[in-house]
């Protein structure tokens, strides 16, 4: 994972001035308009933001990312490096037993620095918190429904449907030019 991290994290990115190309769930490629209209361009350029976690350039901030309707909390690394480039998005833990994406996730975080970097990170080590910290398999706590199968989610559905759209809305759709979903296999 390392070393995919150091690969992309070298190539550029152009941004024109109303749309951001980006990769969506499915790894196809889509445009998105640009949503916070209330700053300049160069503004945004510099700011990494994902709910009330916020990391300007040359700065790495970790903390919690609240599901909107549920108790939920995942936590999330953002390193927004000192130079322009692509965002790369590292999630594990969806299944909260497959534990080396987690491990991977979690020194990754610890280990890159922003000056190390040009673009951005993202790193969500642990989807399925809630699962991860009370052993529980593959599925989610709250509801008994494995994270893997819900995706893309919904606002208005059980909590791991809630908690995959917060995860697809909130940081797969808007901020990532690649990503890389961690699994295990058995």
């Amino acid at each position: 994972l390392k070393f995919i991290a150091q690969r992309i994290l070298n190539l550029k990115i152009d941004f024109n001035e109303k749309d951001i190309e980006v990769r969506n769930l499915y790894g196809l490629r889509e445009k998105m308009s640009v949503i916070n209209n209330t700053k300049s361009r160069k503004e945004m350029e510099k700011l990494l933001q994902i709910g009330d976690l916020t990391a300007e350039k040359g700065q790495k901030v970790s903390g919690e990312y609240k599901v909107a309707g549920t108790d939920l909390t995942v936590p999330v690394t953002l390193i927004n490096g000192v130079g322009e480039g692509k965002t790369f998005l590292l999630t594990a833990g969806v299944h909260p037993d497959e534990y080396p994406g987690i491990q991977a996730a979690l020194e990754l975080k610890e280990e890159l620095q922003p000056e190390m970097i040009d673009g951005a990170v993202v790193i969500v080590p642990m989807v399925n918190y809630s699962g991860t910290v009370q052993k529980f398999g593959y599925k989610l706590p709250a509801d008994g429904k494995n994270m893997n199968k819900v995706f893309p989610g919904s606002p208005d559905g059980s909590p791991a449907e809630k908690l995959a759209w917060a995860i697809h809305l909130g940081i797969l759709q808007y901020l990532n030019d690649v990503t890389v979903n961690s699994h295990t296999s058995k």
